[in-house]
């Protein structure tokens, strides 16, 4: 348990991230880095639990309506800081309390996704453009301010020469079934072949990975190799020391390493937020440092045409090809060599240009609007009625 500076805050701040990657966890990390002194507990998630550690987090509470409302009811709790986890939002809203809600995938969202469009401060990452299909619910958000990205800011000198990190991040979504697994296996062994090839070390494969995957990469990279999780400021680290990093596409990470300064190349997209983040975040023009899904197995159009229907219609889609591709050996060869190809290149990606286009402050902007909340008069828990839904 972390012990928090005491007086720096008024009463404690509730968390919540959301499990679907790594994503969450980090920016929790960094907004946290800004309020030194808070008393932050948080709410739910077996994952950004994991990940976080007691670094920020004085205490742990179940994401258990009765549970809040009784943590809530027995303590001084002025606020919470929520990073799209929007079920725990939409509870600690309705239960009265002032909320700070992150998210960093505003190009996302449909019609169909339930948005907790009455927080009292709704943070959306910028980005580069926003599709058609996200304007009938960004526009019903009440308080609506965007910030510049969230990422660690870069000290002067810290690059270095360290290997390669690879990442494919949480491997986890609430649809994704065995599908995280399977593209581990149908992309690590390749990738990490196609690295060495070139004569480039491996300093650290990154991911939440179970058992039988760790022995299945450590048949792949040398003994000290780094494999598995990594807390937010050890992977902060593994990434500013890396020559290259070759990266699932999540917005955070591709950020990250853009604001760290550490080329980057693009592995094959897991779920419908990479598929954007892999078109908008990567590399610019016809510049090659990204690794594809064979063109023969998956075709954008058809995936656009099944996300009016909902994430998980889109989600099935990619995970069937993700299923097919694991079958293919033919991929796997041609993963290996791209691989190498990519870790050859001297200047695979100039990184830097999303931070002059996107910023770097947003953890200091949404650590702000948090102190706002917890400065303030404490508010009187008045439940709210669950009006969140875009008709």
């Amino acid at each position: 348990m972390r012990r928090s500076a005491a007086g720096s805050f008024p009463g404690t701040l509730l968390v919540a991230a959301f499990d679907f990657g790594w994503g969450g966890a980090g920016k929790v990390h960094l907004i946290l880095s800004e309020l030194p002194g808070v008393h932050a507990v948080g709410v739910g998630s077996t994952l950004t639990r994991r990940l976080l550690g007691p670094t920020h987090i004085d205490d742990w509470i179940g994401e258990n309506e009765e549970e809040i409302r009784e943590y809530i009811r027995c303590n001084d709790v002025r606020a919470a800081l929520v990073v799209g986890h929007l079920t725990v939002a939409r509870t600690l809203i309705d239960l009265g309390l002032p909320v700070v809600f992150v998210d960093s995938l505003p190009y996302l969202w449909t019609a169909n996704d339930m948005l907790p469009l009455d927080a009292d401060v709704y943070c959306a990452q910028l980005c580069y453009a926003l599709p058609s299909l996200c304007w009938p619910v960004m526009r019903t958000i009440q308080k609506l301010r965007w910030v510049e990205a969230i990422v660690p800011q870069r000290r002067r000198g810290s690059r270095g020469g360290g290997g390669a990190v690879v990442n494919v991040g949480g491997l986890h979504s609430l649809y994704s079934a065995e599908s995280g697994d399977r593209y581990a296996r149908c992309v690590l062994p390749a990738v990490l072949t196609g690295i060495q090839r070139a004569e480039v070390p491996v300093t650290a494969v990154c991911g939440n990975f179970n058992e039988d995957l760790v022995r299945m990469i450590r048949e792949h990279v040398p003994e000290s190799t780094s494999v598995g999780r990594l807390l937010p400021h050890e992977f902060n680290a593994a990434v500013g020391n890396a020559e290259v990093l070759f990266t699932s596409p999540g917005s955070t990470t591709i950020l990250q390493a853009d604001a760290l300064g550490v080329p980057f190349v693009l592995l094959p997209p897991q779920n419908v937020s990479q598929i954007l983040n892999a078109e908008w975040l990567g590399p610019p023009g016809n510049e090659m440092s990204a690794l594809r899904w064979p063109a023969h197995l998956f075709d954008l159009a058809e995936l656009e045409e099944s996300r009016p229907h909902g994430e998980e219609h889109a989600l099935a889609y990619i995970y069937r090809v993700i299923k097919e591709v694991e079958a293919s050996p033919d991929t796997a060869t041609e993963f290996a060599a791209v691989a190498e190809q990519l870790a050859r290149q001297e200047n695979r990606q100039t990184p830097g240009r999303h931070g002059r286009m996107l910023g770097r402050r947003g953890a200091h902007q949404v650590a702000q609007y948090v102190r706002q909340m917890m400065l303030a008069p404490p508010r009187s828990p008045t439940r709210r009625s669950r009006s969140a839904h875009v008709e």
